[in-house]
């Protein structure tokens, strides 16, 4: 159901719509519930009081997405005064509408004309949407750690009810610097501005053929190579991508509290349903992934070419749903492992749509961030299990927390310069996670000094004020 944008000239009727929280584009935007008559408090961030013989001056000049309809639920207007009603309404709106065209289009050009003023102190703008599971605490990280240096930031949380194309908090605010997460965000920013973008997951930017606006001040950091491959595939210079060695986690929220640890191992993450992996899978080859796991083997891009290849599937190396495979079997089938064991907890979401009962027997639900932080402190081992990458935003927090990172071997498959040979302890099979569980391995160097220090916002930062400072220094010469 495609949830539109309403006005209500009954306060209860907007009330019992903007609880139910509804949401659309893949939960992303949230049903706005307009509604006339006098203010009142409410919790609903999409509940939003707005005067009928206001709505023209508010809306104007306002950044709240326009409602499509009005709704006379509640009311005992005739068909006669409704029918009157709406059409002024609908009349309203169009004016409306040019009106706000027009401010967007005056905030537009300012963005791209205010050059900021490299002599003053640095201002930051990061945005985050609240209906990310992680990004949004990665953008709030960041400008919290800004902040405790001293610069100026605003970060502004997008909550799925604003008009996308309104600038005029990024413009007010003048930034010498913006920080995007998985999106490039620089269609409107000056040339003088700095854009550092972070690709932490496979968005359809980078797969699609869409032609990059190549910005001068334009860098990326780039969580796999992949992610390189196709940004340098669509003209970004090489120059200009940072290999994202660096996963940054807020080392103060996740602390070793000194809580009293529990010898249950626990795992985090969501089920991967096989058929949303790849259009390309059959039952034969879901048969023959997991043999490969089962003994022992990776699933390098050789192996698993060999495998496309006698299905006569074809598998490019670039092509996304190689990276899909890996990370999606390779925790399936380690999860199922684990759940072979005694005093296991696992979170996330949809595991409970696996067929393997033990999964389903384990399965806790989700979990938020404050719960997570005292699950990492009060649990001794913590599965982690991904593709191509072992520097994981999931390694850094348990590591930080204190507890012992049980992950899957995949050394052989990732190109990452440090691969905690000594702070991790590796499985590659069933049998070899029994015996770290069952004997009570611990590694050889834990929580080491040079690991902790790895996972911190310092390096990323010192990345980005190197950079900054660099070219602005060439710029005066």
């Amino acid at each position: 159901m495609v949830y539109e944008d309403i006005y209500f000239l009954s306060y209860e009727e907007a009330y019992y719509y903007a609880k139910q929280q509804n949401k659309r584009d893949n939960g992303y935007l949230l049903q706005i519930c307009y509604y006339d008559g006098e203010y009142k408090e409410s919790d609903f961030i999409n509940l939003v009081h707005l005067p009928i013989d206001k709505l023209s001056e508010i809306l104007a000049f306002g950044t709240y997405r326009f409602p499509t309809k009005i709704s006379f639920a509640g009311t005992s207007f005739s068909d006669e005064i409704k029918e009157l009603i709406t059409n002024n309404f609908d009349e309203n709106l169009r004016t409306t509408q040019v009106l706000r065209n027009k401010c967007n289009n005056y905030y537009f050009n300012m963005a791209l004309t205010q050059k900021p003023n490299f002599n003053e102190p640095l201002r930051f703008f990061l945005q985050a949407n609240v209906n990310t599971q992680v990004m949004q605490y990665i953008s709030k990280n960041i400008a919290d750690t800004l902040k405790e240096k001293g610069f100026d930031v605003l970060l502004r949380y997008i909550y799925g009810i604003e008009d996308m194309h309104s600038l005029k908090e990024y413009v007010e605010f003048n930034p010498h610097v913006t920080i995007n997460i998985n999106h490039l965000n620089n269609d409107y920013i000056n040339s003088e501005v700095f854009n550092f973008v972070w690709f932490q997951d496979y968005m359809p930017f980078l797969k699609d053929e869409a032609i990059v606006q190549n910005r001068k001040r334009d860098y990326f950091f780039s969580y796999q190579s992949i992610f390189t491959n196709e940004l340098e595939r669509k003209g970004i210079d090489k120059s200009k991508i940072f290999k994202q060695e660096i996963i940054p986690v807020d080392e103060k929220e996740f602390y070793d509290k000194k809580l009293k640890r529990s010898k249950k191992i626990v795992f985090v993450g969501s089920f991967y349903q096989k058929e949303r992996v790849s259009s390309y899978m059959t039952s034969k080859i879901d048969t023959l992934l997991d043999q490969i796991l089962e003994k022992g083997e990776s699933l390098t891009f050789d192996n698993l070419k060999t495998l496309f290849d006698k299905s006569d599937i074809p598998i490019e190396e670039e092509n996304g749903y190689f990276n899909e495979i890996q990370q999606g079997y390779i925790r399936n089938k380690c999860v199922e492992w684990l759940c072979n064991q005694k005093d296991i907890e696992i979170y996330g979401y949809e595991w409970d749509k696996s067929k393997i009962k033990n999964i389903q027997n384990y399965f806790q639900g989700s979990i938020d961030k404050s719960e997570l932080n005292n699950l990492y402190n009060t649990t001794e081992y913590v599965l982690a299990a991904s593709g191509q990458v072992l520097n994981t935003q999931r390694l850094g927090e348990l590591v930080h927390a204190g507890a012992i990172p049980v992950v899957y071997d995949s050394r052989d498959i990732s190109d990452e310069k440090e691969k905690w040979d000594e702070e991790c302890l590796y499985f590659k099979t069933k049998e070899d996670l029994e015996y770290i569980l069952n004997n009570n391995i611990k590694p050889k160097k834990y929580k080491s000094e040079k690991m902790l220090n790895y996972f911190t916002y310092q390096t990323f930062l010192e990345k980005i004020f190197n950079t900054i400072n660099n070219e602005v220094e060439s710029d005066k010469k």
